[in-house]
């Protein structure tokens, strides 16, 4: 018996164009090609049979429910790629094909897409419009408990940590399972020093999906250094590195705790790990695709190199990051610790820490400037001057 050849097979040997002549004859057929790429992770010629869809359906005047939808498909494969102003300018056709009413699925996706880009005042404004639309909804494309958990994360981004934590616990309150609300409310918590809050958020995120927890170990493994709970620290990054050895905030936090327990070698082969796994990340298009994840890589690699007495490597990560994302205040901090440690050089120090005040720390990032077992080793005898002392109390009041 014959077996039926894919669309997404033939078109992986002739093109895509010469495809449509024998296949594509209207706007439903482009669309179930874009939806064969899409599946087998071909985004790019997705992008291409979904706008010929999305065409098709203008052209022969179609209503606004099919172009709206093939739409967001595009969209959504152009978000895959990193290439948010496509996803977004699709994002904006289907919501305004229906000028007279709130077309949901277009404000979920846009507002995804805004919160990835680290645009949050615009995420919210689009998932106020989606809550306003459903407050209580449980259903596709997004429920409710998502879009309030994914506004607190907006709000988290904006320094807004009321607001954050009145949405995620809403979040809960609508869906109990909701792994994630917990995960970054206990997150928020651990900004806020609430250390036994962030603890209590990150067991029931365990509990909840007890087969992806690195994250939560390495968090979970953080708050517990800050109480000074080394032992269950060390515990909690080890889980994690033998759950996933490339775990490489993990190995750069053991190797910490090991440098704080005087037993440098340790460290230094931990830490060691942790830049091997970040240049790894940073070799990989699935991490440059995204600029969130690439800023984390560089500042991770930034602050690893710092730890291994790695100036230059340091420093040239951490302006890569601010490079691209010049609004997260770990960066200049890096680059503060960088100019002191390194060079000791207090006037370039002090501008960089103001630049990282500026920008907004939670109580928790203002206190590590003080711990050796954090932030603090690369400020030793800086953060008790009358100038960083200064600085440090007219932003903590902030």
């Amino acid at each position: 018996m014959k077996r039926k050849i894919s669309v997404a097979i033939v078109v992986g040997f002739i093109s895509l164009h010469a495809v449509s002549a024998a296949y594509a004859q209207d706007a439903e057929q482009w669309h179930s090609i874009g939806d064969s790429y899409a599946s087998s992770f071909q985004y790019e010629n997705a992008m291409l049979a979904y706008r010929n869809a999305f065409e098709l359906a203008r052209k022969r005047q179609m209503g606004c429910d099919l172009p709206a939808h093939y739409a967001l498909d595009y969209g959504k494969s152009a978000a895959f790629i990193g290439q948010y102003d496509k996803a977004l300018d699709y994002y904006d056709r289907a919501i305004s094909c229906f000028p007279d009413s709130e077309y949901l699925p277009g404000y979920v996706l846009r507002a995804g897409a805004y919160l990835d880009l680290g645009k949050y005042k615009k995420a919210i404004s689009d998932y106020d419009t989606v809550i306003d639309l459903n407050p209580d909804w449980n259903q596709l494309p997004v429920s409710s408990s998502t879009a309030y958990g994914n506004r607190g994360s907006a709000y988290d981004g904006l320094k807004k940590y009321q607001e954050a934590l009145d949405d995620y616990t809403r979040a809960i309150e609508l869906d109990p399972a909701n792994v994630l609300a917990y995960h970054r409310r206990g997150n928020l918590y651990y900004g806020l020093k609430q250390y036994d809050k962030a603890i209590a958020d990150y067991n029931k995120t365990i509990d909840l999906n007890p087969l992806d927890v690195v994250g939560v170990y390495c968090r979970r493994g953080d708050a517990y250094k800050d109480l000074k709970k080394y032992d269950k620290a060390m515990a909690d990054y080890t889980k994690a590195i033998k759950l996933i050895p490339e775990c490489v905030s993990c190995s750069k936090d053991l190797g910490i705790m090991y440098h704080a327990l005087g037993k440098p070698d340790k460290a230094k082969e931990d830490i060691a790990t942790a830049v091997s796994g970040y240049s790894r990340s940073l070799g990989s298009s699935d991490t440059l695709k995204i600029p969130s994840l690439t800023v984390d890589a560089y500042d991770g690699r930034g602050w690893a190199y710092l730890w291994l007495g790695k100036c230059e490597e340091a420093k040239i990560d951490l302006e890569k990051a601010i490079g691209i994302k010049d609004s997260n205040p770990h960066l200049y901090i890096g680059l503060g610790a960088y100019w002191w440690t390194c060079h000791q050089d207090k006037k370039q120090a002090l501008k960089y820490l103001k630049n990282g005040f500026k920008i907004g720390m939670t109580p928790r990032d203002l206190d590590a400037l003080y711990d050796d077992t954090s932030d603090g080793h690369f400020f030793k005898d800086f953060n008790n001057t009358p100038e960083f002392k200064e600085l440090f109390e007219k932003y903590r009041k902030k």
